[in-house]
C-alpha cells in the first residue's frame, strides 16, 4: 500500500515530468531535461529549502551566544533550556525546522532515484505515463553530445558531484569556522576531527557512489548541489543583511 501510494504521489509525476520535458527541450536531451526537473522541484519545495537554510545559519550565528547561556547556567538546566529558547524565539529561528526538509528531500530523492535509474531509459514505460504526457520523438541520452547518461563510471561526472558536494559541506554549519579553544579537552578534539573528516570524507564518498551508477544519477546530484549552493548563499545574505539591520537599529 505504502508502495502503490508512493509511486502515485511522487514516482509518477516525477516521470511525467521527466518525459514532458524530454519532449520539449532542445534536442530531447535526457541531460537538460535532468537538470530543468530538478530545478523545478527545488522550486516547488522553496519555501521549506529556505527555512531549512536560514536556521542552520542562524544556529551557527547564534552559538558564541548560546554557549554564553551555556556556561553561566551550567549548573541551572531549567534556566539554561529557557534563556536557550528565549533566544531562539527572539531571532525566530526553530531549532527543529531544517528537520522537516530531512523528511521532504529523502521520498523526493528516492523518487527522483527511481525516475532516472530504475525506469530505464531509453526506453519509456507507457504504463506510467498520464494520457496527457505528450511522447518524445526520441529519447536522447547523449547530454550535450559527450555524456551517455544510461552509463556508469564516468570519472568527470563523479568529479562535478564530489565537487559541487563538497561546496555544500563547506557552506553548512559543519563546515564553519570554529571558535579554537585555548585548552582543548580530549573531547573537543575528537569533535573537531570528526567534523573535519566527515567535511572531506562525505563529498568523496559520494563521489564514488556516483560514479558506479548510471551517468543521469551523475547530472541530478551535480544539478540539486549547484542549485542548492545558490539557494544556500542568497539566503545566507539575506539573513546577514537583516541581521546587521537590527544591529544598527538597536545601537
Amino acid at each position: 500500500m505504502i508502495g502503490a501510494a508512493f509511486n502515485t504521489i511522487l514516482v509518477e509525476p516525477f516521470y511525467n515530468g521527466l518525459v514532458f520535458l524530454i519532449a520539449v527541450v532542445p534536442f530531447h536531451d535526457v541531460g537538460l531535461a535532468i537538470i530543468l526537473l530538478t530545478l523545478l522541484v527545488r522550486l516547488i519545495f522553496l519555501p521549506v529549502f529556505s527555512r531549512s537554510i536560514r536556521t542552520q545559519f542562524l544556529m551557527s550565528k547564534l552559538q558564541p551566544e548560546i554557549q554564553k547561556i551555556n556556561e553561566q547556567f551550567k549548573k541551572d538546566p531549567a534556566q539554561r533550556a529557557k534563556k536557550t529558547m528565549e533566544l531562539f524565539r527572539m531571532h525566530k529561528v526553530s531549532p527543529f525546522g531544517s528537520l522537516l526538509t530531512l523528511f521532504i528531500q529523502i521520498p523526493v530523492f528516492l523518487a527522483l532515484y527511481f525516475v532516472f535509474i530504475r525506469e530505464g531509459l531509453p526506453a519509456l514505460n507507457h504504463e506510467m505515463l498520464y494520457s496527457f504526457t505528450p511522447l518524445p520523438a526520441v529519447v536522447n541520452t547523449i547530454f550535450l553530445g559527450v555524456f551517455d547518461l544510461t552509463e556508469a563510471r564516468d570519472i568527470v561526472l563523479a568529479v562535478l558531484v564530489g565537487a559541487t558536494q563538497f561546496i555544500q559541506v563547506k557552506l553548512s554549519p559543519l563546515g564553519a569556522k570554529q571558535p579554537v579553544k585555548e585548552n582543548p579537552s580530549l573531547k573537543d578534539d575528537f569533535m573537531r576531527s570528526q567534523r573535519l573528516s566527515f567535511m572531506y570524507m562525505m563529498p568523496l564518498m559520494i563521489a564514488g557512489i556516483s560514479y558506479f551508477l548510471p551517468s543521469a544519477a551523475s547530472v541530478y546530484w551535480t544539478a540539486s548541489n549547484t542549485i542548492g549552493i545558490v539557494q544556500e548563499l542568497f539566503v545566507r545574505r539575506r539573513v546577514e543583511r537583516k541581521l546587521k539591520a537590527r544591529a544598527e537599529a538597536a545601537i
